[in-house]
This record gives structure tokens, C-alpha cells and sequence, in this order.
């Protein structure tokens, strides 16, 4: 992975409280900058783990990929039957950025 740019660590290191009042960092550099790091991955990580919009909006895409497969009684039904499981498996995402709001 790409070593994180001085503006990831300053702002890592703001996150955390490592600048003082001129601006220098608190902590060692390197140190800041393997913090930057390991901030970065786990966000990213978190950011895989996120569904894609909202359930509706999932299953809206889902709808549009099985319609040219199947007639449109088929794919109903195959929406309707993956939708519980859908909501199962992440709660009911109603908003975009992926909040669960209910299990």
C-alpha cells in the first residue's frame, strides 16, 4: 500500500490531538504516519463493508439485472423471495450512507 501523503498524517494526526498550537506534531512522524496507515486500511475495510445505498435502491438494481433474464412474474418473485434475506443479513439500510436502522 502507498505510504500516506503529509496531508493524511496532519489531518490523522489532528484526529487524535498529536499537533500543538503551531502546528507541529506531538508525536514522532513515523509514527503518525504508520497511525495514517492503519487508519487508512481500516477505513477502507469499512467502506467494503458498507451495502451499496439503500435497501430499495439495491433492490431496485437487483430488479434491473434480472429483468432482461427472466419474464417479469419470474423476477418478481425472485425479488421478493431475496429481499428478507437482504434485510436479514444487513438491517434495513434507509439511508444512502449505509446507517442501519434496523435489525
Amino acid at each position: 500500500m502507498q505510504k500516506p501523503s503529509e496531508d493524511e498524517i496532519r489531518s490523522f494526526a489532528k484526529k487524535i490531538g498529536a499537533v500543538d498550537g503551531n502546528g507541529d506534531y506531538t508525536e514522532p512522524r513515523n509514527k503518525l504516519a504508520a497511525g495514517a496507515l492503519e487508519y487508512r486500511k481500516e477505513h477502507a475495510k469499512q467502506a467494503d463493508e458498507q451495502p451499496d445505498g439503500t435497501t430499495a435502491e439495491q433492490l431496485h438494481r437487483l430488479a434491473e439485472e434480472l429483468s432482461p433474464l427472466f419474464d417479469r412474474e419470474v423476477a418478481l418473485d425472485l425479488l421478493v423471495a431475496i429481499a428478507p434475506a437482504l434485510v436479514r443479513r444487513q438491517g434495513l439500510q434507509l439511508n444512502p450512507k449505509g446507517t442501519r436502522t434496523h435489525e
